[in-house]
C-alpha cells in the first residue's frame, strides 16, 4: 500500500581498532564470549596480538552479574570493542573460588581483570559502576583491580 510498510534495507558498518575477521561469537577464543554469556553477536578474530587504541579514547571497566556469577570487561568506548574480559564462569577463575557470587569472588575477579589488562598494556581506565552504589561487590572488584595495578 503505497510502499508504507516495505522493509528498508539497513546496512551497518563495523569499525574496529584491530585487523581481523568477523566471526560468530561462538567461535571466539575467550571462554566468556564463546559461551554467549554476554549475549549473541559477532567478534573480531584479530590477525595479530596488537590492539591500537585511539589517542583520545576512553577505556572503561564495567561489571555485571547474575545471582550466580559475575562478569567484568574493559571496553574501548570510542568504538565499543571489548579489549579484555573475565568471568566467574571461566574454569581457571572458578577453580580459585569457594563461591562465585560473593565479595571475595568480586575481589578475585578484579585482580584477574587487572592482570589481563596489564598484559595487554592497558593501565589507565575509567571505572563504571553501572549505577550501583560503590559498596560490596562493586567496591571489592574496584579496589582489587587498583591493588593489582590498574589506575582509575
Amino acid at each position: 500500500m503505497f510502499g508504507l510498510f516495505k522493509k528498508k534495507k539497513v546496512t551497518y558498518e563495523m569499525k574496529a581498532v584491530v585487523d581481523g575477521a568477523v566471526v560468530p561469537m561462538t567461535e571466539a577464543t575467550d571462554p566468556v564470549f564463546s559461551s554467549c554469556a554476554l549475549g549473541n553477536g559477532v567478534v573480531i578474530r584479530p590477525t595479530s596480538d596488537v590492539i591500537v587504541a585511539p589517542a583520545d579514547g576512553t577505556v572503561t571497566v564495567t561489571m555485571d552479574g547474575s545471582n550466580n556469577h559475575m562478569y567484568a570487561q574493559i571496553i574501548d568506548d570510542t568504538v565499543g570493542n571489548t579489549l579484555v574480559s573475565a568471568s566467574t564462569l571461566q574454569k581457571d577463575v572458578k577453580a580459585e573460588l569457594e563461591k562465585t557470587n560473593n565479595v571475595d569472588a568480586a575481589a578475585y575477579l578484579g585482580k584477574v581483570i587487572a592482570e589481563k589488562a596489564l598484559e595487554k598494556g592497558i593501565k589507565e581506565v575509567v571505572f563504571d559502576r553501572g549505577g550501583f552504589i560503590y559498596q560490596g561487590k562493586i567496591a571489592a572488584l574496584a579496589e582489587a583491580a587498583r591493588e593489582a595495578g590498574l589506575e582509575f
